[in-house]
Order: C-alpha cells, then structure tokens, then sequence
C-alpha cells in the first residue's frame, strides 16, 4: 500500500507495480474539516515534484514535514506528485496519524511542471489560511532553463500492462477512487474551498532545488514573494531539513518573515556543516524580492557602459579577468554576479563603468538579508547569471533571453558581443552566430 509510514521508492523503483484496494479510497478527516478557514499565524505549503529521480528524497522531505506537522501556530499542507500511480496527493499533515489519514485530494497522476497543478496547490492551501505564508517548491531546478521537471515515469506504469497489478476488477478501482475524488471536492466545494481567489504573494518563497540562485530565473518571481530563498549551487537531494525548521515554526509562531528566511538559511546550513564526511558546497540566500528591480536595473546599467566602452583595451582586459576569475558553479555555465563585478571593479576604468560597478554592489548590499556560503575569496556570494565558456554555450539562451524580465536579455547580446571578440577569426561559422542571426530574423519577422 502507497503513502504510509514508509518510502515506496527505496531502494529503488518496483519493477512492477503491485496496487492495493487501500490505495483508490481516501477521504478527509473530520479534524482536517474543522481546521479549514481558521487562521494560524503561519500557513505552511510544500509542492513537491517528485516524478522524476528524486522521489525518496522527496518523500522523506513530506514525512520529515508530516513528523512536525500542523498544530496550534500553523497549518502544513503539501501537494506531493510521484513516479508511481495513484501517489499525487494534496494533504494537510498531522503529527499523529497515519499519512493516508492526512489526504485531502488524490489521483492517479499530475503533471507538477505545470502551472495549473501549482496554482490548483496554493487554492487548496489558502483554505488552511495563515496570517503568513511560507510556500517552498521542491525538485529539479535549472536556473534560466526552468524549475520543477515531471519526467512522467509514472506513464510507464499506466501505458505498460505488465509494469502494473491492479486489483481486480480493475474497473472497481477505478470507480472507486473517482468516486472518492467526487465526494471530496464535493465537501471543498460546501466549504467554499474550491472557489478561493489566489492569495496574495506569499511571505516567503523558498526553493529547494538547484541552481535557482540565478538572476534570469528569480526576476521572473518578483511579484510573488516579499522574500526569495535560493541556492545558487546544486542543492543536494535532502534538500532542506523540514523537521528542523517547522520546529523552529512550532516553537516560534510569532516569528516574523524575516527572522524565519534568516532561521531557514542558518538552519540548513549548519544541518550540511553537520553531516560526517561531507562538507557540500551549500549557498543559501534570502532576498528581499522588493529590492531585486532596483539590483537587476544597476546592473543592465553596468552592462550598458560595459558596451559603451567595449573597444577599449583596457576595458577588455578588465573583462577576461573578470570572466576568467570569477567564481562558477561547476560545469553549469553559471557565474558569480557579484564575485564578477568585484573583479571588475580592481581595474581602473572608465568613471561611467566603476560608478556602475559601486551601485550594482550596493544594491547588493539592500537586496540580500540572509547567507550562508562557503568562505574564501573564490566562495560563491549567492546569485549568478548564465556565463559559460564559448564552447558550452548553450544557443537556445539566445532566444530565451527575449523573455527575461527587467530588461535583463541585453546580458545575452553582451555576452555574444564578448564571446565574438574573444573567439576572433574563429567566430566564423560557430553556432552562437548562426543562433544570433536566427534570432534577429525572427525579431525581424
């Protein structure tokens, strides 16, 4: 039987699939209708998208949560979406109940890369409101190439007959759990649950998952959260130690936004710190997402004059330095923003250049009120943007960056500009120029 006390997905996935008559009946415990629209100070909402290589860790993050669980202070809602069947699920956890006793809605599958799965999550949840609001989104992340993948391996099971055993007769089930499915968003429904408006932007907005510190991705959130926890660097597959920060939670329910993203930051990284044998390049940072326009215009502004003084050797010399010194997130393509710009601002340059550099690092200052990071002069500070080598350089930015949000796009045709010059005769022929010209004929078209 799925979603109990144990992980189904370890040690590894079943080779088939043995399905339960448990596992096509929920319904909604009556302690779970009673807490619906009773405000606590905190409502706690997980969206986990764990149909992809990272269901144990996921599921292992759901009952780390489930072990805390909702109480007098705060609600703990989670949407959970494995690789199996009949494992998505959206759930108010308990402490002291058996998780299928938690289920509010389940199905046979969702797809949780999708923004309606998300936005259908936060509804839910705004009917267990809390005067603040912590939203976390847990799975792959990929920085400008997006956050959350569903890999659909749960289609495996449902498209291959021999992958799965159903109890017969299957079409039993299937009523079953479609008529359970009817009955609860019937009970939704008499509560109003199913109509709710989409809340307000959130308090915080954390993301467990990997390279989601990058500037083209977290401009595109601005608007959704007051605070944005990210992690500039892989974020190993534990992710965040749930336990550890719900307790704080619990035992600190009046605990502003602020000191929360501050306690979630130092939480996780003392919990890496912590764990024999390993020492991961954990980098955690809270933003406050109001100052992160002001910090994404200084420094368009800095690559502006950037441009402006492109031919002068010194300026070009300054850049190599920069780019080439900088610190990177392994083999991601992924780049320091301000390790860069502090690099920059070693040389003597044009005044229009330093003065942009001075205000992009003061913004800097304004915008980040939390961090936790490897030391060292080469230690990532918390944010990056897309700047591989030439040769890794992944053409589809080009296109991407038309979407970027604060003008933040001219980074790419600055970055082309450079590789060009750094690639000299070369550049003839390479694949940046043609991804240029294509996307130039497009604006064009």
């Amino acid at each position: 039987m799925l979603l109990q006390s144990e992980n189904p997905y370890r040690p590894e996935l079943p080779k088939v699939l043995k399905l339960d008559r448990e596992d096509f009946v929920f319904h909604i415990a009556p302690s779970n209708l009673q807490a619906m629209g009773q405000p606590e100070n905190w409502s706690v909402m997980a969206y986990l998208a764990a149909d992809c290589d990272l269901a144990d860790q996921l599921f292992d993050d759901l009952l780390e949560m489930k072990a805390v669980g909702s109480g007098p202070g705060m609600h703990v809602c989670a949407l959970f979406d494995g690789p199996l069947l009949t494992d998505a699920c959206f759930a108010r956890l308990r402490a002291d109940t058996p998780l299928r006793e938690d289920l509010i809605l389940r199905w046979y599958d969702l797809e949780s890369n999708k923004r309606d799965t998300l936005t259908l999550a936060l509804r839910l949840s705004a009917a267990w409101p809390g005067r603040h609001r912590l939203v976390i989104l847990g799975g792959h992340g990929n920085g400008w190439q997006g956050l959350l993948v569903d890999r659909n391996i749960s289609g495996q099971y449902w498209q291959n007959a021999t992958r799965c055993q159903w109890p017969k007769p299957k079409q039993d089930c299937d009523a079953k759990l479609k008529a359970c499915l009817q009955s609860a968003q019937s009970t939704l429904e008499s509560y109003g649950a199913m109509n709710l408006a989409l809340p307000d932007p959130c308090d915080i907005l954390a993301l467990d998952a990997c390279y989601m510190g990058n500037i083209e991705a977290i401009a595109q959130l601005t608007g959704l959260a007051d605070i944005l926890l990210v992690s500039e660097d892989i974020m190993p597959g534990e992710g965040y130690p749930y336990d550890q920060i719900l307790k704080c939670l619990r035992d600190n329910p009046s605990i502003t936004p602020k000191q929360l993203a501050g306690q979630i930051v130092a939480i996780t990284a003392a919990s890496y710190l912590a764990k024999p044998g390993r020492t991961p390049s954990i980098t955690q940072v809270a933003l406050l997402a109001s100052a992160l326009p002001a910090f994404a215009q200084a420094f368009v502004e800095l690559v502006q004059a950037l441009v402006e003084f492109f031919k002068e050797k010194k300026v070009l010399s300054a850049l190599r330095y920069a780019f080439n010194d900088a610190p990177r997130m392994g083999q991601s393509g992924y780049m320091d923003i301000k390790g860069f710009v502090e690099r920059l601002a070693k040389h003597t340059l044009p005044a229009p250049i330093g003065e942009h550099c001075e205000s992009v690092l003061d913004c800097w200052e304004k915008m980040v009120i939390a961090k936790a990071a490897p030391r060292g002069i080469n230690a990532p500070n918390g944010l990056s943007i897309y700047a591989p080598h030439p040769e890794q350089f992944d053409v589809a930015y080009i296109e991407q960056s038309n979407q970027f949000a604060h003008n933040l796009g001219i980074w790419a045709w600055f970055l082309a500009r450079y590789y060009l010059e750094e690639l000299g005769k070369e550049s003839e022929g390479h694949p940046l120029i043609h991804a240029i010209q294509a996307t130039v004929d497009v604006r064009k078209s």
